[in-house]
Formats: structure tokens, C-alpha cells, sequence
């Protein structure tokens, strides 16, 4: 049974204070409605441990998740976040700069509606990485209906697994930025305005941004950059414009190309 949460005025619906809510669970509401602050967002240290999971998170203008503190192995798992009522500048979920999130697990969430804003937005300098524990990954979700799926900055994630994700109907790119030492597995990219997956730095060349010695094996591109915002789109973009060197750094192997506006 769900438990209906009005949201307040001036606040999150659910505030994380840090120390205190640490290995705290967040497991079964219906959260409707809640403004730019964020449905749920931490406000006080970090948040070390927090799980977020099995949440139906709606109705808001702003952010789903706000994560503006620090944490350690945080896991947010088996929500569905629709954004269809944002009119805020927020994205569904945002990962804020320069917060450090080590062993961030995001996993089997549906993240949907976003219209001009990205399903996940991360932001930061290599500060989405491994912890003592545990890598960091994105595994098993939906990202549909957004600008984007997932923009992970220039250089926001270091040596995690993004894996068995579906990102499809997204206006732009499935999936864009600059991971590093990554691998990217066995996702389906379909239906996405421009590019699938663009590994890119958006233009900064600059040593240290843009996607670096990343794995892309087992995914599939279909139908992608069809009837989307420029022609000459498609599937698998590695931008020309980034640090010298960075597109000789990946490896591609195993993947299937069908019916991209380009391969």
C-alpha cells in the first residue's frame, strides 16, 4: 500500500539530513507533486548509504531527485520518475558539481517525460567513480520521452558499467558526454532524435574531458536519428572535437547497427 505525500511549498517533499540518515531506506511511496528543490534531495553533509527504491515520483515542476551532497554507496533502484508536469529548469534526476558520488548504483528505474529536460543529468569532475566497495553503474533502466536520457557531462564518470539500459523516443541522444574507462554493454538505443550514444566532451578540448578508453561491446542501434533535429545522425557518434587522442582510446566491438539514419 502507497503512501500519498503532499509536497510542501518551500521545501522537498523528502529532505536527506546527512549524518542521521545514513543506511536509511526510502522504499514504497507515491510521491505527487513537489517544486524546484527537488521531490527528494539531501540538505545537511552527505548521505552515505541512503537507498531510494520502489518510489513512484510525479507530478513534479522541478527535479525528481535533487542530489547536491556528497555520498558514498548510495542506490537508487525501481522507481519510476515521470516528469510530464515539469515546467522548472530541473532535469528528472541531477547529480550536482562538485559533490563526490562514490559506488553510485542507479539501477531498474523508469525514468520518463522529460520533454526538453534530460532523463539524468551529472555534473562534476570524475566525481561519479568507484568507492572502496563497489563501482559505480547504471544498469537496467528506461530512459524515455526526455531531451536526452542521460547527459554525463564532459567528465563526470570514471570507471563504471552502464549496461542493459533502454533509451528510446529521446528528442537528442540516448546517451551523451564524456565517460572514461568505462564499459558500456548489451544496451538498446532506438528511436532517439540524433545520435544513440554520442561520446563527446561538447566541444572542450581540453586534456582531462571527453570520453576516454570506453568499451562499447553488445549494444544495439536501431532506427536512431530518424526524422530528428538534423540530418546525418544516427547510431555511434565519437566527436571530432575533443582532446587529441581521446576517440583512438575506445573500443568497439560486437555491437548491431540496423535501419540509423547513419551507422
Amino acid at each position: 500500500e502507497s503512501i500519498i505525500v503532499p509536497p510542501v511549498a518551500a521545501n522537498p517533499t523528502i529532505e536527506l539530513q546527512g549524518t542521521g540518515c545514513a543506511l536509511s531506506v526510502i522504499d514504497g511511496f507515491a510521491l505527487s507533486g513537489g517544486n524546484n528543490l527537488g521531490v527528494i534531495r539531501p540538505t545537511v553533509n552527505s548521505t552515505d548509504g541512503v537507498q531510494i527504491r520502489n518510489n513512484h515520483i510525479a507530478g513534479f515542476t522541478g527535479s525528481a531527485l535533487f542530489l547536491d551532497k556528497s555520498a558514498i554507496d548510495m542506490t537508487v533502484s525501481r522507481n519510476v520518475m515521470d516528469g510530464s508536469s515539469q515546467t522548472g529548469s530541473g532535469q528528472i534526476v541531477f547529480l550536482d558539481a562538485p559533490d563526490i558520488f562514490q559506488g553510485f548504483w542507479f539501477s531498474s528505474n523508469w525514468v520518463r517525460n522529460g520533454g526538453t529536460r534530460a532523463g539524468l543529468f551529472v555534473d562534476g569532475n570524475r566525481n561519479v567513480k568507484p568507492s572502496i566497495n563497489r563501482s559505480s553503474q547504471i544498469t537496467d533502466n528506461l530512459f524515455a520521452n526526455n531531451d536526452v536520457g542521460i547527459n554525463m557531462g564532459s567528465r563526470a564518470f570514471d570507471t563504471g558499467l552502464i549496461a542493459f539500459n533502454t533509451f528510446t523516443n529521446n528528442a537528442f541522444d540516448g546517451l551523451q558526454g564524456g565517460p572514461k574507462d568505462s564499459l558500456i554493454v548489451s544496451n538498446l538505443f532506438t528511436k532517439n532524435g540524433r545520435w544513440g550514444l554520442a561520446l563527446t566532451s561538447f566541444g572542450n578540448t581540453s586534456a582531462g574531458r571527453g570520453a576516454t578508453n570506453d568499451i562499447v561491446v553488445c549494444n544495439t542501434f536501431t532506427q536512431n536519428g530518424i526524422g530528428g533535429p538534423a540530418t546525418g545522425n544516427g547510431g555511434l557518434f565519437f566527436s571530432a572535437a575533443q582532446f587529441a587522442g581521446n576517440n583512438a582510446s575506445h573500443h568497439v566491438n560486437f555491437n548491431n547497427f540496423s535501419l540509423n539514419s547513419t551507422g
